[in-house]
């Protein structure tokens, strides 16, 4: 939790627009999207190959336009996976 709350502080998010004492039930004001997953490298010695997209455009509209948030029936994890592929420079 304690990581969660520093890095929605460090992204500029208050807690506040959260209903996080409500318990469980609540579900929050709004979803919170933020990248968190990072693939960091140098362009000295590395180019960036190709990356996989995190969301389909599907599953981006289920999640931030229709309100089906992570974790779901079809995503059950509220990670999603980051990959890269990378050639020598």
């Amino acid at each position: 939790w304690w990581q969660v709350a520093y890095d929605l502080d460090a992204s500029g998010i208050s807690l506040a627009e959260f209903d996080v004492g409500k318990g469980a039930a609540s579900p929050p004001r709004r979803h919170y999207e933020a990248w968190l997953d990072y693939a960091y490298y140098t362009a000295n010695s590395l180019r960036l190959a190709g990356y996989q997209e995190s969301l389909s455009e599907e599953q981006a509209r289920r999640i931030y336009k229709d309100g089906d948030a992570l974790p779901n029936a079809w995503h059950p994890s509220d990670h999603i996976p980051v990959g890269c592929v990378f050639e020598w420079g």
